[in-house]
């Protein structure tokens, strides 16, 4: 059995050549490593052996996918295209923006992969045609934009024109299948589980002139005024006024900004978007990531305090 705290990808498929019975990857759950050690002995009696046990292994879903694809790249439409049938999904392929719009007019997907960037009609422009016509006709269908990493911005932007998520390229596999099964209600997410975050002290320590003390006091400061500033994001959201929550994501996103930029971040910012642009259709949903990724942050903020239980 392999351990290892590196956990870099394509390492489980070097195991799995290399003859090993398992791979997990540092931190790991009692669980995880009971049903790896039992497997591993199966697997010197067994007559055929079995795969390596890897706490990075996808659950099967729990129904195939329709998928619409827009991308008029040959390599990405293959690539996407083969990785999600190996799940048992189905994908039908749009070359551009207006070919996808048109697709979704003669009949419904359960999800669209949306290329950020096509000829005729780009990614946003299409959400946007979309979006208008379920404002006329009713529903919502999930929208995933793929969007190169390296461009900064694209991911906020993605957010605030109504897209409900993004995966980078070049594709990888987990984050693609976890991104597209999670996006479903009810749907078992095939992908990883969150995994906590993880700060550099040092990192963070810079934004407070390497203080300890001040670290610590700002800590309790973010704390005891994290509360509030959620509940306004969450009320501007349910009254549905744009400019209210706007000023509020923006004022979050200043004090997480704080402690440097971070998941929670990021949301934050794609909040203040949606409401500088009075579009609140995804909104709902951000703030139920927004939650999630500051009590990670919080709870990694933590492990840094000096004081025992801060």
């Amino acid at each position: 059995m392999m351990l290892s705290s590196a956990d870099h990808r394509g390492d489980a498929l070097r195991c799995r050549e290399l003859g090993l019975a398992a791979y997990l990857s540092k931190p790991i759950r009692q669980s995880v490593l009971w049903d790896a050690i039992i497997a591993a002995l199966g697997t010197s009696r067994a007559e055929s052996p079995l795969p390596p046990v890897t706490n990075r292994e996808m659950a099967p879903p729990t129904r195939p996918l329709e998928i619409l694809l827009a991308e008029d790249n040959t390599v990405n439409q293959i690539l996407a295209v083969r990785l999600l049938a190996k799940r048992g999904h189905t994908v039908t392929v749009a070359v551009n923006g207006r070919a996808a719009v048109e697709a979704l007019e003669r009949r419904p997907f359960d999800l669209v992969l949306m290329d950020v960037q096509m000829p005729e009609m780009d990614g946003f422009e299409a959400t946007a045609q979309i979006r208008e016509r379920e404002r006329r006709l009713g529903g919502h269908v999930p929208i995933l934009a793929m969007t190169a990493h390296a461009l900064k911005g694209d991911r906020e932007r993605c957010l605030a024109s109504g897209m409900d998520g993004y995966v980078s390229k070049p594709l990888q596999v987990e984050q693609l299948i976890s991104v597209v099964e999670g996006l479903i209600p009810g749907m078992t997410k095939g992908g990883l589980p969150d995994q906590p975050l993880k700060l550099d002290r040092a990192a963070v320590l810079s934004h407070f002139a390497d203080d300890p003390q001040l670290f610590q006091e700002m800590l309790g400061v973010f704390a005891r005024e994290c509360p509030q500033q959620m509940a306004a994001i969450q009320a501007a959201i349910q009254a549905q006024n744009a400019t209210q929550l706007g000023g509020a994501a923006h004022a979050f996103k200043g004090a997480i900004g704080n402690f440097g930029e971070s998941p929670a971040w990021t949301t934050a910012q794609a909040l203040e978007s949606l409401g500088r642009e009075n579009n609140l259709a995804v909104a709902a949903e951000a703030y139920e990531r927004l939650v999630r990724q500051v009590t990670q942050l919080q709870s990694a903020l933590a492990k840094l305090s000096p004081a025992e239980g801060a």
